[in-house]
């Protein structure tokens, strides 16, 4: 990936916009991609769940530069939620012009739950598919394998390591011991002035180290993980305009369907 950049002041989100809409312009694609929360992916539908947190978009550079193995060079912007107040990028996401989305439905419904309909969004899972159907026995379509395969590089870390931290954790176990009403551990009988003996419940506690989830809407400037976050939102942006780029070019390609 060429350059990566946060937008987060009003200028800087204009300076983004305005470029992403002249490359609309030109006909080109844009790369789209959203991190969100407030939904366990494998087990749950986006819809009415999924709530932003940051998301991305990736255009191509102008004049146009190739890479060596043939898509465009392009830079990627990141955004905050705040980003959706602004009517000129709601606009933007809104406009028909094609943007390239790997897994589609999955972005549009977070967009959709923040009452933005994403325009002109194109599912690179679904190109990906007819550019290479060999692939579905074997390497597979998920965008950090298409990107290692054919760009040449994949996600930066993979999601659920880079939002995950070591805590130590404690497992509580009691017992109960009669202890002398001396203090000490005495050998007198209970009956002897001043050792009376009572029971008392006594704790041990275990440590264990465990993996927990860094809840995503809690990583924000300032927070060690950011500059992590920032460069993995971008780079799903940018490999999903690549795989568009490379989809585009093999589905032009006359071949045989392998069923």
């Amino acid at each position: 990936m060429s350059q990566v950049f946060y937008a987060n002041t009003d200028a800087e989100i204009t300076r983004v916009v305005e470029a992403a809409n002249r490359s609309l312009d030109r006909g080109d694609a844009l790369g789209y991609d959203s991190e969100f929360f407030g939904v366990d992916i494998g087990k749950q539908s986006c819809f009415a769940r999924s709530q932003l947190h940051l998301c991305s978009l990736a255009v191509k550079r102008h004049p146009y530069q190739l890479a060596p193995r043939g898509y465009h060079v392009a830079d990627a912007a990141v955004f905050s939620r705040r980003s959706l107040e602004r009517p000129d990028f709601v606009k933007l996401l809104e406009n028909p012009g094609p943007k390239a989305v790997h897994n589609l439905p999955v972005d549009a419904h977070t967009l959709a739950n923040a009452g933005i309909t994403l325009g002109g969004g194109v599912n690179t899972l679904a190109m990906a598919r007819w550019a290479w159907p060999e692939r579905a026995r074997g390497l597979g379509f998920t965008l950090d394998a298409l990107g290692q395969d054919l760009v040449g590089a994949g996600k930066t870390e993979d999601f659920r390591e880079l939002f995950r931290v070591e805590v130590t954790e404690y497992r509580v176990t009691t017992r109960r011991e009669k202890v002398c009403e001396c203090g000490q551990k005495c050998g007198r009988r209970s009956t002897t002035p001043g050792h009376t003996r009572h029971e008392e419940v006594v704790e041990t506690r275990h440590p264990k180290l465990v993996m927990r989830d860094i809840p995503l809407e809690s990583v924000v400037p300032g927070h060690p993980l950011w500059p992590r976050a920032i460069n993995y939102a971008a780079q799903d942006a940018w490999l999903a305009l690549a795989v568009y780029d490379l989809a585009t070019l093999a589905m032009q390609i006359k071949r045989e369907i392998p069923w």
